[in-house]
């Protein structure tokens, strides 16, 4: 999953590293919002 989200931003070459960074970190929100989403629906 974050492989392709990060491609989908320009993957990891070396010109794309700023890119990739933050899409790492919009991953990382967003895994976080669905694990909230998924514990609140499934209570």
């Amino acid at each position: 999953m974050i492989a392709l989200y990060t491609a989908g931003l320009g993957g990891t070459t070396s010109e794309s590293d700023e890119i990739s960074g933050v899409g790492i970190t919009q991953v990382g929100q967003l895994a976080y919002v669905i694990n909230e989403w998924h514990r609140v629906n499934m209570n």
